[in-house]
């Protein structure tokens, strides 16, 4: 039985309409082959999973068995996917149907995977191209577009048209307020760097945030600037 001051924090976060982990509030999984991995939530009605992977020198990364659909941002070090060498800032989205091979890293890394049972299709506007049901993104490609607010650049390196949602790359300049607002999906967000304020909560480099579809925002903004992953709906500005 947890402790009376556990149990009531853990209520309270399953009453909530957002999550907030943070990055050392949450163990890694070891398999003992070189694989550790740190789930960060799992969406049950839409078969998709949010997690972090890390690979020791030489080890391997195996497609989870259900995944129809799986996408990946390398943070740090090398990982080959389909002979193409990723490094930190690379993409890549791949179909489980055409991907059979392994994902193996020669000097180590560490990378954001998202995962979905469901099949479906992405789009890349930042791909140059795609192979064998491969998409790559480079760190170094896609155009920087800013947007309604002052101070925020997306660099968008999915789009399913089906659920409306996007995956993207997003810079918030020193300052920089983001009005309030909605999101029509469920909105999920990885801090890269810098500083993210957000219901009252201060987010630090590596911690992780989700809401449910539909919620709405107060002002979110940073303090000395900003880089996170965000995957989500557009944003609705409400003011």
């Amino acid at each position: 039985v947890p402790p009376p001051a556990v149990r009531e924090r853990l209520l309270a976060r399953l009453a909530s309409p957002w999550i907030l982990v943070r990055a050392d509030e949450i163990d890694w999984r070891r398999d003992g082959l070189g694989l550790e991995t740190r789930p960060l939530y799992r969406e049950a009605a839409e078969g998709r999973a949010t997690g972090l992977v890390r690979l020791m020198p030489g080890a391997r990364h195996r497609r989870p068995r259900l995944a129809a659909i799986q996408e990946l941002y390398v943070l740090q070090g090398d990982l080959t996917v389909e002979h193409e060498r990723l490094g930190a800032g690379d993409y890549c989205a791949a179909s489980g149907a055409t991907v059979h091979g392994e994902a193996v890293s020669e000097g180590g890394c560490v990378f954001v995977l998202v995962t979905s049972e469901r099949g479906g299709t992405l789009a890349h506007p930042a791909a140059p191209a795609s192979r064998a049901g491969v998409t790559l993104v480079r760190a170094s490609e896609g155009a920087w577009q800013a947007g309604a607010v002052a101070g925020v650049w997306t660099r968008q390196l999915s789009h399913d048209p089906t659920q409306g949602r996007i995956t993207a790359h997003v810079r918030m300049a020193p300052g920089a307020r983001l009005p309030a607002h909605r999101h029509l999906t469920a909105e999920q967000l990885y801090l890269l760097a810098g500083d993210a304020h957000i219901d009252g909560e201060t987010l630090a480099p590596g911690d992780y945030y989700w809401t449910a579809a539909g919620t709405s925002h107060d002002v979110t903004y940073t303090e000395s600037g900003c880089a996170f992953l965000l995957i989500s709906s557009v944003v609705e500005l409400l003011g």
